[in-house]
């Protein structure tokens, strides 16, 4: 398995801000929207390599919020160490308590559509679960484990300078439980738990983002010893979309209009995200102008409204004109020598030039 470290770039010394900042590169590198018009192999490639890099990142912070003891190179002494010197003790683990299951990660691909206005889906999960037939207990006719005692714990003597200290370690015969199992279940062969795949249902909120998660409690892993499970991570990835890009909340488009569109202006149909809506296009717009249609963006994600959608109005130039279209065009160009003519001209122009058109 990769190292997170080097997934991400950086070194194990490296701080918060700088792993952080190497995330949010490689993140933005290998967004989808990176890779609209490449193959499907290379779109694949990117899912794939966001996947691990979101994977490595969660890794990194979840070791960073762990305590760490003391390094064994600068202090040689038993964990417990300190606690011995001052006369503390430290809570014994006890034979068989519950332990919470581990959480999931589950990466979901949706529609830009689906993120914008949420919907319910359901998702199939692999994962442990409490073997329904033995309760988790493994089997049937125990025995006490030789090696602990029924402890479910094992000690070392270790020696220092300053005497003798004992440690405390699981049991790595019963794994803790302090019990061996003679009869094993047939079904989960004594690891009281069975792989299952358990359909959830899962509730997307309108507004959410690429990168966003959502939390399922329960959906992890089953607890040992009746410990509850863990908790499932749905992670969202939103396919690029043919039309609309989005930036924050607001979306972007570009739309086609005619030589003539733009010139003499007109009412053309554009797409949102609600379905086609009418927008003026005023006389004399200029190509990669921008036009805001106001509350046709995505929710917000923790409040009520909606971002905005802007259009860029792309300005199609005309090809293979015949020769009465040329004849026409040169004759708007003479005309509009005279500027103090040049609305009539130009309006006469391109009435002319759509007759010729049509």
């Amino acid at each position: 398995m990769n190292d997170s470290y080097e997934i991400l770039g950086v070194n194990h010394n490296a701080t918060d801000e700088q792993i952080k900042k190497a995330y949010k590169k490689l993140a933005k590198n290998y967004h989808p929207d990176n890779f609209a018009t490449a193959s499907e192999d290379k779109k694949k490639q990117a899912e794939e390599k966001m996947k691990e890099i979101n994977a490595a990142y969660d890794s990194i912070k979840e070791e960073r919020s762990r305590p760490k003891p003391p390094p064994t190179e600068d202090f040689p002494f038993p964990p417990d160490f300190i606690d011995i010197i001052l006369g503390r003790n430290r809570q014994k683990q006890t034979v068989n308590n519950p332990t919470r299951g581990t959480d999931l990660r589950y990466d979901l691909t949706i529609e830009l559509e689906e993120a914008a206005f949420g919907k319910e889906i359901s998702i199939k999960v692999p994962r442990q679960e409490t073997c329904s037939h033995c309760q988790g207990n493994g089997g049937t006719d125990f025995e006490t484990c030789p090696d602990c005692h029924g402890t479910g714990q094992q000690q070392t003597i270790t020696r220092t300078l300053f005497g003798q200290f004992h440690t405390v370690k699981t049991c790595k015969s019963c794994h803790g439980k302090g019990k061996i199992i003679k009869t094993p279940c047939n079904h989960c062969h004594g690891n009281g738990k069975v792989n299952a795949t358990r359909e959830i249902s899962l509730n997307i909120p309108k507004g959410i983002d690429n990168g966003n998660r959502i939390r399922v409690r329960g959906g992890g892993n089953a607890g040992d010893n009746g410990g509850k499970s863990g908790d499932l991570y749905v992670y969202i990835n939103i396919k690029h979309h043919k039309i609309f890009q989005r930036k924050g909340s607001d979306i972007h488009c570009e739309v086609s209009i005619s030589f003539v569109q733009a010139a003499l202006g007109a009412t053309i149909e554009v797409p949102t995200l609600d379905g086609k809506v009418k927008l003026d296009i005023p006389a004399g717009t200029q190509s990669d102008s921008v036009q805001k249609i106001a509350g046709k963006g995505i929710p917000y994600l923790r409040s009520d409204g909606r971002g905005d959608e802007y259009v860029t109005i792309k300005v199609v130039t005309p090809q293979n004109l015949s020769r009465h279209q040329k004849k026409l065009l040169q004759q708007f160009e003479n005309e509009t020598d005279n500027t103090s003519n040049f609305f009539s001209h130009i309006k006469n122009f391109f009435n002319n030039m759509r007759l010729a058109i049509d």
